[in-house]
């Protein structure tokens, strides 16, 4: 465990300091423990990197979307194996543990461009955007 969160304070330490001022806002990560992954996103051009933690930061996968351009957050849910990510427009789930596209969801157009992301109990992504909490999957 110990390992884990060394191997990503290093990768945090080094994306970090890949940025230049402004330029380095828009970084998220989510860390999954149980299967030693690290996904990075890189707001500023629609990236997210997936890194196995396991003897190191040894890069996985590299997840991007036709069309993507920024993430404006990320969500994990390590119980069903997904891991969503909202971009600019649209809502992306991807198979966790494959790093496959599952489907693309277009995001609702009066959202603004202050939004968050965050799961409900059953796991529903939920956009938080405008004062409002919508809900974005029945």
């Amino acid at each position: 465990m110990v390992r884990m969160f060394l191997s990503a304070v290093t990768i945090m330490v080094l994306v970090m300091g890949c940025g230049r001022g402004p330029e380095s806002r828009g970084q998220r990560e989510i860390a999954w423990a149980d299967q030693h992954l690290l996904f990075l996103a890189d707001g500023r051009n629609g990236q997210v990197r997936v890194f196995d933690l396991r003897n190191g930061p040894v890069p996985r996968a590299s997840l991007s979307a036709s069309g993507r351009r920024s993430v404006a957050d990320m969500e994990l849910d390590p119980a069903r194996a997904q891991h969503w990510v909202l971009g600019d427009d649209a809502l992306y789930r991807y198979d966790a543990r494959r790093f496959v596209l599952l489907d693309r969801r277009a995001l609702p157009t009066n959202t603004g461009p202050e939004r968050a992301l965050e799961l409900d109990g059953d796991g529903v992504p939920v956009l938080l955007a405008a004062g409002l909490r919508i809900r974005l999957l029945a």
